[in-house]
């Protein structure tokens, strides 16, 4: 196992079943690193030992295996596309060190418990796992073409827009930060507007995508009243064919198939669903 104590600012390792330190994985030490970056940055701490549920624990953990994550494909050199978290040292273990490799995507053991949307989340899950809300989400980033020296800096400055303090913050301030935080780092790297609003709409498709949207809005609600109607189909036609631009928000609703990008396909069931009223669910 490895722990991060917020007394005396300590960090701890233990091994693998064949004798090698837990340390030898960078996204090990990341993850536990980044619990005493959130513990200054955020003031979480490590409060609600009571089954370690809740969901501002959740964010604690899930910002952990993200950042640490990124840590092992930004600096380590990781193959981007394996996001799973400890497996460089747990994989050369026995069957139980591999049972405690973290997957993040959806090509999974299926001996290992794993939730992926909010949809399965409750107060009474163990941290730990319900921390994959958000790593699917950070992989979901990833694969929808966000560059992941942006998606890791959006994560990391994310924490500058949470509540500050123990049992506080929850899945739909992890969002709105994520979205604040994009606004600053995309505004900066994307100097063509559809591009910008694109890019930041992927980071609200991935929220969307784990069950976590806005409180109000609605799948598919292209031009932002609240329901759907033909109008939504005009605003998503003129989008695609080039004489209209949506901002990241509304553009976020309109991939209606929760693919990660906008196309002649999400036109298509949105206006099937528009023609037989039927309701789309995120």
């Amino acid at each position: 196992n490895a722990h991060s104590s917020q007394f005396g600012n300590l960090l701890g390792f233990g091994t693998n079943s064949n004798g090698r330190s837990l340390m030898a994985d960078l996204d090990v030490v990341a993850h536990e690193y980044q619990h005493s970056v959130s513990d200054r940055k955020v003031k979480w701490g490590f409060s609600g030992f009571d089954g370690y549920t809740g969901e501002t624990l959740i964010l604690n953990e899930g910002y952990a295996d993200v950042l640490g994550e990124y840590c092992d494909i930004l600096q380590d050199g990781e193959d981007p596309n394996e996001w799973m978290g400890g497996y460089d040292v747990l994989n050369e273990g026995s069957a139980t060190d591999r049972s405690y490799i973290k997957h993040f995507k959806n090509e999974l053991d299926p001996s290992v418990n794993y939730m992926d949307n909010k949809s399965d989340f409750y107060n009474k899950i163990e941290a730990h796992d319900g921390a994959t809300v958000l790593s699917h989400a950070a992989y979901l980033m990833h694969i929808y073409g966000i560059p992941d020296n942006y998606a890791a800096r959006i994560w990391f400055y994310s924490m500058d827009y949470l509540p500050k303090g123990a049992d506080v913050a929850t899945l739909y301030d992890w969002r709105n930060a994520l979205a604040q935080a994009s606004n600053d780092i995309l505004d900066k790297a994307y100097s063509n507007i559809r591009t910008r609003n694109l890019m930041k709409a992927k980071v609200l498709m991935a929220c969307n995508a784990v069950h976590v949207p806005a409180p109000t809005s609605r799948l598919g609600d292209a031009n932002g009243n609240c329901r759907l109607d033909s109008g939504d189909v005009t605003y998503l036609s003129q989008y695609l064919n080039g004489t209209r631009t949506l901002d990241a928000f509304n553009l976020s609703l309109c991939d209606v198939d929760m693919d990660g990008n906008v196309s002649s396909n999400d036109l298509s069931r949105l206006r099937k669903a528009v023609n037989s009223n039927e309701f789309l669910r995120f």
